[in-house]
């Protein structure tokens, strides 16, 4: 008999980076004697719970992640400090979710030891201080636009991080990559197609397709950094390697290194769930750690001041209030809900409507220039996207008739298997 342990189907985990809470175990792989019992139950739920309602919290799931993308925009280019940023939009998740960590998971809370401790430390750096100061870094130096199709690129870049250490690490369980496997060509193929598509953007214009009237353009460009460039001349090195590199290039490196550091928190947050299996214990104190983190690098380059709230606006405050509740917090539970409903694929097809929203956004709200670049390279990202997606569910489904075969192997009663037996991105 395969144990959950071996199977390891407790992380799912989702492109967009959000946490799913696996359903219990029953409803993943049904005894043969209650087979029967739960499809006929499953039959009778209305249709408008299995279909609409499911696809309407994803929904609303990505507008509410779009809607953040929007609006921290705008806070940044009113001047908000990212450092105060990151650290009260974490500040406010942790004591939102401190209370039902406590109360919900008060009985299968494991003790916190030396390792856990340094695990959950290196995910919040992952997670928290690289990843999102990251994120504001590219925000601020690049368009919204840009910034929301960027992150489709996650799933390419942690299937080659997986497969790196799958590959070039001993005795690590990751990604092993083997040609002869239609599902590893696709995953490697649409990677190809995400890579093209993200240097497409960054080094192809184009022709603008739509814009703003005169007046209401660049009006969310953070001021000063057009002419913020880093310089490699004049450090003694030859002539050929003496560059600069322009600001919207390094919004690109950021946004790069903020889809790596959560694709690197991806694939080590596999392993920490199943040592320490209370999910919301370990993202509390994930951002509590990361709190932490923001807190030193703030005091050590800013000083105290960078947690003074007489610098800030209402308006600023509220968006932080908006980024700590809805999306580190409420977008937690209800995506988990969604993956128990669905699954963790059709959760992961509507990633790009992210990209939909955040485009409208930009465009008609914050006057961000549509060119023929972005489009181009949006159309590959998101295209090599879902090519990662489907090679994604090929595995999976051969996963599953394995699986199916090891439990079941006289075939005796219907064990059909849902999409919830392996994680999205292992």
């Amino acid at each position: 008999m395969v144990t959950r342990s071996e199977l390891d189907v407790d992380k799912l985990l989702l492109p967009d980076g959000v946490i799913a809470i696996p359903p219990p175990c029953s409803q993943r792989l049904p005894t043969t004697s209650g087979t029967h019992v739960e499809l006929q139950a499953e039959n009778h739920q209305h249709w408008t719970k299995k279909a609409i309602v499911p696809f309407v919290v994803l929904t609303l799931v990505q507008f509410l992640t779009a809607t953040f993308q929007t609006l921290a925009k705008v806070a940044l280019t009113s001047g908000i400090n990212p450092l105060f940023f990151t650290f009260y939009r974490n500040v406010v998740a942790f004591f939102f979710l401190a209370p039902f960590a406590y109360f919900l998971e008060r009985d299968i809370r494991p003790k916190l030891t030396l390792h856990t401790i340094g695990s959950f430390t290196l995910l919040a750096f992952f997670a928290i201080l690289a990843n999102q100061q990251f994120f504001l870094a590219g925000l601020a130096l690049t368009s919204t636009l840009f910034t929301g199709v960027s992150q489709n690129i996650i799933p390419a870049i942690t299937f080659l991080l997986a497969t790196f250490f799958g590959n070039c690490i001993a005795n690590c369980r990751m990604e092993k990559v083997s040609f002869r496997r239609t599902s590893d060509l696709a995953k490697i193929l649409g990677t190809v197609v995400c890579i093209t598509g993200a240097v497409t953007m960054t080094l192809y214009k184009g022709i603008a397709l739509y814009q703003q009237p005169t007046g209401d353009q660049d009006k969310y460009i953070l001021h000063g950094s057009e002419n913020l460039h880093l310089s490699f001349k004049h450090l003694g090195l030859p002539q050929a390697l003496q560059f600069e590199i322009g600001s919207w290039a390094l919004g690109v490196l950021c946004l790069f290194l903020n889809c790596t550091s959560w694709g690197l928190y991806l694939i080590h947050q596999g392993p920490a769930l199943k040592k320490y299996p209370a999910l919301l214990s370990m993202v509390t104190f994930m951002e509590l750690f990361g709190c932490i983190q923001v807190a030193i690098v703030g005091v050590a380059y800013e000083g105290t001041q960078f947690i003074d709230f007489r610098s800030i606006t209402l308006d600023q405050f509220m968006i932080v209030l908006y980024g700590g509740i809805l999306v580190s917090a409420v977008n937690l539970v209800l995506q988990a809900w969604c993956v128990g409903q669905v699954g963790p694929f059709l959760v992961s097809l509507f990633s790009p409507v992210q990209t939909l929203l955040v485009a409208l956004m930009a465009v008609l709200i914050l006057g961000d220039t549509l060119y023929m670049g972005i489009l181009i390279g949006s159309i590959l990202i998101i295209g090599g996207f879902y090519i990662v997606m489907c090679g994604k569910q090929m595995e999976r489904r051969r996963s599953a008739l394995a699986l199916k075969c090891s439990t079941n192997p006289a075939g005796l009663g219907d064990t059909k298997q849902s999409d919830l037996e392996e994680p999205l991105l292992s």
